[in-house]
């Protein structure tokens, strides 16, 4: 696949802007989602959903977290 430099210059505004939600979390489906965010750039906290084994053990574990942005597939 072949990005466009302004498709390019958008995904590192995306980036940038998750960089800065400093008291958040990203949730992303799995390994290999965290992986290519962090690839692109993003250097905040990543959680993994498919690692806490269903919804009350996820809702449990990021209870703590002022604000999460959730990354998944459409």
């Amino acid at each position: 696949m072949i990005l466009t430099a302004e498709e390019i210059q958008d995904l590192r505004n995306f980036v940038e802007l998750l960089n800065s939600k400093k008291k958040s979390v990203v949730v992303v489906e799995g390994k290999r989602d965290a992986f290519a965010l962090k690839k692109i750039g993003f250097t905040g906290k990543v959680l993994e959903y498919h690692k806490f084994g269903g919804m009350i053990n996820f809702v449990d574990s990021v209870a703590k977290h002022e604000n999460l942005i959730f990354l998944f597939d459409g």
